[in-house]
């Protein structure tokens, strides 16, 4: 028996009875009678086990903030797997949120609050060494209204503060300081080139702008501030290592640079908009986006992307010793639905 299951038995007849603090928004939601099983599955516990032996920074990650919006038994499941398996040895905490505040169902900045102070406190009930991360996309940060307000920058600001009223700056400031967030990963939201090109301006000079004033307005000290960038893709790498060696610049050089103590990559291997897509090259095979985040990860950059059981492109070991070449650290799937 592995040490991930070993420890699975002894967590799940540990797990604490009725440990979340829901808000008074989710109790008011329907209920569901029947509990399905707190016990993470094999593959899941596997996989953590495995990346743990092979010395990466390990995260499990579960949309908490799906489960709290259903309500119910739902939610305390979500939380009695995730937080089984973030108590296996080497565990560093439980991402709960994906681009939360941004078209995730939310109403506004009180729900998105409620959420983040029950799901923080009862992960730190029944995890307490481990910490909470979340994603974050601030689109407002792309227009760089702040840094010289052009009547376009500032149309595009209030335009986005419109559209996402739980995911602008002034939001993010209050969701940091509440304490219950340990770690975001920070995707810049920028807009496209062409736009930075009317303002005089490349997407460089945009990425630097935004993690200057992400420092200079505390973000960096309330939390461990990484950013974040899809740059997975289907079927081969089609970027040449020019194009490669710009996107790694523009999104792990300079946030590194500025101030960032790591940068998340998604994503090892997801099925995204009805095919898959990822970053090696199909069986692993390496490319030249691959040979420039490994050239990163030698230099010292903490470097992290997701992997899930459901998606491996080799098999369990394979995939971690390729994902090892590239990144320190590993976000993987719950399995908590």
């Amino acid at each position: 028996m592995s040490r991930a299951i070993a420890g699975l038995l002894l967590a799940v007849s540990l797990l604490l009875n009725g440990c979340s603090g829901a808000s008074q928004a989710a109790q008011s939601r329907p209920t569901v009678a029947a509990r399905t099983s707190t016990k993470p599955r094999a593959a899941y516990a596997q996989l953590v086990d495995s990346a743990v032996d092979d010395g990466v920074v390990v995260w499990v990650e579960v949309d908490l903030l799906k489960a709290w919006l259903a309500g119910g038994s739902r939610y305390q499941v979500a939380l009695d797997i995730a937080g089984a398996l973030a108590r296996l040895p080497g565990v560093a905490g439980v991402k709960i949120a994906d681009e939360l505040g941004y078209d995730d169902g939310t109403t506004g900045v009180a729900e998105v609050q409620a959420f983040l102070h029950d799901a923080a406190a009862a992960l730190r009930r029944s995890t307490p060494a481990r910490k909470v991360m979340v994603d974050l996309v601030v689109p407002e940060l792309g227009c760089l209204a702040w840094a010289a307000p052009r009547p376009a920058q500032t149309r595009c600001a209030l335009d986005l503060e419109r559209k996402y009223p739980a995911a602008t700056i002034a939001a993010v400031d209050g969701y940091l300081r509440s304490g219950d967030i340990d770690v975001v990963n920070l995707s810049a939201g920028l807009r496209d080139e062409s736009t930075y090109a009317s303002w005089g301006l490349t997407r460089d000079d945009a990425m630097t702008q935004v993690w200057r004033e992400v420092v200079r307005r505390g973000w960096s000290r309330e939390v461990q501030l990484n950013a974040r960038k899809a740059l997975a893709f289907a079927g081969r790498y089609r970027g040449g290592s020019a194009q490669a060696e710009r996107d790694v610049h523009t999104y792990v050089d300079i946030p590194v640079q500025q101030g960032a103590l790591g940068v998340d990559i998604w994503t090892w291997a997801q099925p995204y908009q009805g095919q898959l897509v990822h970053l090696t090259d199909p069986g692993l095979e390496p490319n030249a986006l691959t040979r420039a985040l490994a050239d990163r990860r030698a230099a010292g950059v903490l470097l992290m992307t997701h992997m899930t059981p459901s998606h491996l492109q080799e098999g369990r070991l394979a995939d971690l010793a390729s994902a090892r070449q590239m990144f320190r650290g590993l976000i993987l799937a719950a399995g908590a639905g």
